[in-house]
Formats: C-alpha cells, sequence, structure tokens
C-alpha cells in the first residue's frame, strides 16, 4: 500500500496562479476543455510569454504547533521545489524578488495574510502564483487551509477560511489564475495515522470547488472516492511529482516552447493515474475550466526554455532565409510564383517533404547561401510547378459535376471577406478574430496570418489586394486600415483618422490609392504612399456595407443598409446617380469587367443587375430565400455567384437571370465570395469560421 499522510485532516497542495477579480464560487466542468489542443504559439508570442509580470507566493506546512494535527513531511519539500521551479528564470520566470516562500514558523496565519495583502501591489498584467501545501479542511459549509499556527480546536479563529481567502484574492489585481489541487478534504478534524490513505472524501469535492472562481481553471488530484497519495521515496506527493515535472516541460507536447493548461490536464491525465496504480492506488486527476476560459490551450503557464532557445534559433534562420528570398524577388531574379514556393519549400518541415520536394529545397538552400539563383534552383522550382500568371480569362462554362469542395481552417472566429491574388493560387481572408491570413490554394494550407502586435485591435471586416499581388489592405472594428506587405507580413502603413468602424474597402487598378466605407455612412480616397485621405464622400443615410472600383479607376459604387447604391466619382468626389430598387439592405457589389454594369445583393433575399451607364435595373434574380450577403462577377462577366445567410451559394446566368447552380457545403451564413482570375474557382467565406474552394467552371471548347 502507499505510504500514507494522515487521512482526513488532509493534506492540500494549492497553487492558485494568479487571482482574477471574481470570487471562488464554483466552476464550470467541461468534459472536454474548450479550444484546440494543436494550438501554438509562435517563437514570438512565446517569448512574449517571458514579459509577462509574475510573481509568487508559496506556502508549506510540515510541522504544526498543535499536537492534535498530524505533521506532513513532504510539504516543506514541496514548497521548497515549487519556489525553486516558479523563480527559475527558465521554468516560472518569477524573480526572487518578487516571491515569497513561507515555511515552518513562517508559514503562520498571519505570515500568509500579510503575503496575500501584498500582492494587492502587482499590475494589471500580471501573473501571481499561490502555491499552499498542508492540511486541509472542511467542517459544516465551510472550507480550510491549514496553517503552522493553526488550532485544531478552534479553525474559524486560526485557519484560512475560504470566506477569507476570497477577501484576500478579490483584490488582487493580476488577471489570470489556475489552481493545482493535490488533497482531499474531510468534514471533520480526525486522525488515524496508521491508515496509510489520503482518501478523497465525497464531500472533499464541494470542499475543492469552493477555492476555484471566475478565471480559474481548476486541477484536482482525484476524483471522489479515491486516494491522493505520497510518494515517500521520492519525497514528493504524486500530483505535485508530475504536476512539477509538467511545468518543467514535460507537459510541452507540440514543444512550442510555452506550457500550457490545456497540456498539462493531459500531461496529469497521462502520468497521475499510471504511477498510482504502480503503487496500488487509484487516483486520476480532475480538471474544470470556467466558461470565461475560453481556449486552455492558449492559456500559458510556464515556459519550456530548451524548447523555446531551440524554436527562436530556428526561427532566426528561417527569417534569414526568407529574406534572402525576398532580396532575390525584389532584385527581379525570381519571379512571384517562384518566390512563394520556394518560401514553402523553406519553411515546411523535413518530415512533410516529399523526395523530389527535399530535392527541390536543397537547391533553395544552396542558392540562398551562394547569395545567387543559378540555373539549378531555377530548374528545381520548375520542376515543381511554380505557376505563372494566369492568362486573360476564356470563357468558361459549368463543369457537369462539380466536386465537393476543399475546406479551409483556421480562423476561429466568423470568415467576412475574402480576396483572390492575381496569381490564382493564393487568397487573402479577413476574419472577426482580429487576424488576416493568406491562403495556398494548392496545398489548402495558411501560408501567413497577419496580425500579432501590428495588427488590428478588433474584428477585421474587410480586405482587397493591389492589382499586382505585392500587399493587401484590410478595414477594421478598430476604425483603422492596414496596408500588408504580403511577402514578409508585415504591416506597412496604418491609415488613420476614422471615427467609426470600417466595413468596406477597395483598391484602384493602379494601386495607389485605397476607398473605404465605414459605419459613419461616408467614404473616404486614400492616398496608399501616404497614408492621407481626401474629404468624406457623403449622401447615404446609413452605414457602408461594401465597395467596387470600375475597371478605369474612374468610379466607385458604394452599397449601403440604407437599400441604395451609389455611384461615385473618384476625381472630383461627385455623387453622380443613385440606384434605388432594393427593399432591403444592399450589402454587396460588384462590377462587372466590361466596368458597364454592377450586380448587388440585398437582405430583400435578390441580386440586381444595374447599367452603371442609366443607373437603369437590367434585371432581378430572385431564388435565395434569406438575406443575401455576398456576390462577385466571374472574369468572363458571364455569371454572378452570390452567398447568402442560408449557407448556400448560388451561381447566376447574367443574360438569362437563370440560377445555373445551387452550392452547398457551408454551415453557417455566406459572407464572402470571390472568383479566381481565371474564372475556374470560387473562394467562399462564411460564418462557420472557414473559407471553402469550389472547382465549378472550365473553359469552353
Amino acid at each position: 500500500m502507499p505510504a500514507p499522510c494522515p487521512p482526513p485532516l488532509a493534506v492540500a497542495s494549492l497553487l492558485i496562479a494568479a487571482a482574477l477579480g471574481g470570487g471562488l464560487g464554483p466552476a464550470v466542468a467541461h468534459a472536454q476543455p474548450p479550444g484546440e489542443p494543436e494550438d501554438e504559439f509562435s517563437v514570438d508570442e512565446a517569448n512574449d510569454v517571458r514579459t509577462i509580470p509574475r510573481y509568487a507566493v508559496v506556502v508549506g506546512v510540515s510541522d504544526y504547533d498543535d499536537q492534535a494535527i498530524p505533521d506532513l513531511p513532504v510539504c516543506d519539500l514541496d514548497a521548497k521545489e515549487v519556489y525553486a521551479a516558479l523563480t527559475d528564470p527558465n521554468v516560472g520566470g518569477v524573480p526572487k524578488a518578487n516571491a515569497t516562500l513561507l515555511i515552518g514558523k513562517d508559514a503562520s496565519r498571519n505570515g500568509v495574510l500579510k503575503a496575500l495583502n501584498a500582492l494587492r501591489a502587482t499590475p494589471k498584467n500580471a501573473t501571481v502564483y499561490f502555491y499552499f501545501s498542508g492540511h486541509g479542511a472542511r467542517v459544516g459549509d465551510q472550507t480550510y487551509l491549514i496553517p503552522q499556527d493553526a488550532e485544531a480546536s478552534f479553525l474559524a479563529g486560526s485557519a484560512l477560511s475560504q470566506n477569507e481567502l476570497n477577501r484576500y484574492l478579490e483584490a488582487v489585481p493580476a488577471s489570470r489564475m489556475v489552481q493545482f489541487v493535490d488533497a482531499c478534504f474531510a468534514a471533520g478534524l480526525r486522525s488515524d495515522p496508521s491508515k496509510p490513505t489520503k482518501a478523497f472524501a465525497a464531500d472533499a469535492e464541494a470542499a475543492l470547488q469552493s477555492f476555484t472562481g471566475r478565471g480559474r481553471i481548476f486541477f484536482g488530484a482525484a476524483g471522489e472516492d479515491e486516494e491522493a497519495l505520497t510518494a515517500p521515496d521520492k519525497q514528493r506527493s504524486v500530483f505535485t511529482l508530475h504536476l512539477l515535472d509538467g511545468l518543467k516541460g514535460g507537459a510541452d507536447e507540440n514543444l512550442d516552447g510555452v506550457v500550457t493548461a490545456f497540456e498539462v490536464q493531459a500531461y496529469l491525465d497521462r502520468t497521475v493515474s499510471v504511477e498510482a496504480a504502480q503503487r496500488g492506488g487509484l487516483h486520476s486527476p480532475r480538471v474544470e475550466f470556467p466558461a470565461d476560459v475560453v481556449n486552455p490551450s492558449r492559456y500559458p503557464l510556464t515556459i519550456n526554455a530548451a524548447a523555446l532557445e531551440s524554436r527562436t534559433a530556428a526561427a532566426k534562420l528561417l527569417r534569414t532565409r526568407l529574406n534572402a528570398l525576398e532580396a532575390f524577388f525584389y532584385a527581379g531574379k525570381l519571379n512571384l510564383a517562384r518566390l512563394e514556393l520556394a518560401r514553402d519549400l523553406v519553411k515546411r518541415p523535413e518530415k512533410a517533404l516529399a523526395g523530389h520536394e527535399r530535392i527541390a529545397r536543397d537547391e533553395v538552400l544552396a542558392a540562398i547561401d551562394r547569395g545567387s539563383v543559378d540555373a539549378r534552383m531555377s530548374l528545381a522550382l520548375d520542376r515543381m510547378g511554380a505557376p505563372s500568371l494566369p492568362a486573360a480569362p476564356k470563357s468558361m462554362h459549368l463543369r457537369a459535376t462539380v466536386p465537393a469542395p476543399l475546406t479551409l481552417e483556421g480562423h476561429d472566429r466568423p470568415v467576412a471577406a475574402v480576396a483572390v491574388l492575381p496569381d490564382g493560387w493564393r487568397a487573402v481572408s479577413a476574419s472577426a478574430d482580429g487576424t488576416l491570413k493568406v491562403w495556398n490554394l494548392a496545398t489548402r494550407t495558411c501560408d501567413r496570418t497577419l496580425g500579432g502586435d501590428q495588427g488590428h485591435g478588433g474584428k477585421v471586416s474587410a480586405v482587397a489586394v493591389t492589382p499586382d499581388g505585392l500587399r493587401a489592405v484590410s478595414g477594421s472594428a478598430d476604425q483603422t486600415l492596414k496596408v500588408w506587405d504580403l511577402a514578409t507580413g508585415v504591416c506597412e502603413r496604418t491609415l488613420e483618422g476614422l471615427a467609426s468602424n470600417v466595413t468596406a474597402v477597395a483598391v484602384t487598378p493602379d494601386g495607389k490609392r485605397a476607398v473605404s466605407g465605414a459605419w459613419d455612412k461616408t467614404l473616404r480616397v486614400w492616398d496608399l504612399s501616404t497614408g492621407e485621405a481626401g474629404d468624406p464622400l457623403e449622401g447615404h443615410t446609413n452605414w457602408i456595407a461594401a465597395l467596387a472600383i470600375t475597371p478605369d479607376g474612374t468610379r466607385a459604387v458604394s452599397a449601403s443598409y440604407d437599400n441604395d447604391l451609389r455611384i461615385w466619382n473618384l476625381t472630383t468626389g461627385a455623387c453622380e446617380r443613385t440606384l434605388t430598387g432594393h427593399s432591403n439592405s444592399v450589402t454587396a457589389v460588384a462590377i462587372a469587367p466590361d466596368g458597364q454594369r454592377a450586380v448587388s445583393a440585398s437582405g430583400d433575399g435578390t441580386l440586381k443587375v444595374w447599367n452603371l451607364a442609366d443607373g437603369s435595373c437590367e434585371r432581378t434574380l430572385e431564388g435565395h430565400s434569406e438575406w443575401v450577403d455576398a456576390v462577385a462577377v466571374t472574369p468572363d462577366g458571364r455569371r454572378a455567384v452570390s452567398g447568402a445567410w442560408d449557407g448556400q451559394l448560388k451561381v447566376w446566368n447574367l443574360s438569362t437571370g437563370v440560377c445555373e447552380r445551387t452550392l452547398q457545403g457551408h454551415a453557417g451564413v455566406v459572407n464572402a465570395v470571390a472568383v479566381t482570375p481565371d474564372g475556374g474557382r470560387i473562394v467562399s467565406g462564411s460564418h462557420d469560421d472557414t473559407l471553402r474552394v469550389w472547382d465549378v467552371f472550365e473553359p469552353d471548347r
């Protein structure tokens, strides 16, 4: 039988990492924690975790003054090890000046409360660790942690009650919390050292939950009617032994250098019950994630320094190599297609490369080392099928059978807008998650995420790309536009000065200007080289939902929630014409390649085809049963593609007004549609957080 710690006045190892402002109420349990376990911190994000201010109070009680309370030899040892781990710059990263270790006589009631009181001075963005290893008890409806000077006969006045801890923890302004409890709580103060168990009593469940609260992830050592065991041969309790191993890097499953709450849960699930079984006991950790902890796999606890240093070095080398490739591109030695293929080969892990891809990758690396592009590298990339720029669009027809769409996943909020690059094999998406993503439509991978420190501070509502495919312009609820270098992912410029959410953006055919629409009912024309905007274009009586620019760059067409479209002269800023006919908000607009017609989508469930010369409505397209939110015109000008709230896309013949095909696949509102420049594929974005690529058209024979 495993070696004992005395039972009902049970050992409690409580690690509270930070204190959000909430009280110590019951936590909300999730059978499976939210978030994706494969979520990975980028190298920059992982290094940023190191910069979070950190504080710690570590308490261990092995020797009690009151002889009625059994001593617990492992608690001081556990506390010292936890203190060492938390103050290790390569693990917890708490400066020793910010850390307090209370053991022996220092672990008194007043000592603990004074240390907790000092945490009131911590900054709001801090992580605060509070570790307690000692006895815990439950008497009636009250739960206690037992300090060194507690009296067994007078816990109410000498122990640390949950209510008292509540008051102190609620006063701590730090913004992150996680709890680890290696204990059981019992209904009273009883002691029988002859029994080598630490049984987790049924009422202990409620006791442990009383130490959880808003934003505080809870890790319990054992479930109901199980034993929380110790390992005297290792001078640790079983749970804390593996907790320390996990926090020191053993739990870093994806080796991204950050140990997260999700990874610690998985690690403890794998290790604690196995060791408990080897010691003849039953001991399975339990975990609860409160509802306001949205994604435990993005909830950092500690650093795995070895993995992070390795990734940082690899990232530095990769960045150097990518910079070299971009220098080749800007020197005219690589076209954009070859640049992107070379970048993809250099970025992909070794195990993801096939034999011929590895050969091509090696030629690219050799060229980088030489500092020049030679025939061998060019030939290797050609053999990989680096695509050339697409030819002028051909007349297309619908495929007899449309295959199932390809799904692109990566956003964790709805996709609001999509733009396809001129090369036809990349697309940029904008999302309510605050990021943009650059997608390779051939490999179905996300090549780059545009965001982070340079990113928008709110949902991204709109995106457009420049005609050369080198840049994207995005608009956001943070009331700014940003200009992105797609080769590097760098935000080159932030366009500021608006006082409301940006909801639409388009780029002129010469790539020199962008036009934005916003909640303030106005349009602005921006000089992308200077970041300056002209006077607002006023006329709409409700917010702007969408924009399109004529192929000659002289006019813009805006769609608004006032049910109208307006045609604007971009030289004079004058509104030349108002297009009236929809009975509900106009949500989207696209202009045909000849510049003579526009197609609008509306909340009235219809699309309308407009003659831009005289403002007449040539045709109304009916077939959607719900609000239509997106529209695009094919490069040959013969068809329009729409997306609606019913999750469907429809392909319309603009000459006949007939719906030629309905495409189903999204599980939510279709917010955006775009067509590749060769006219072959449709790219759609949805409220279901995904993009889908539809191979719908093929050239006429």
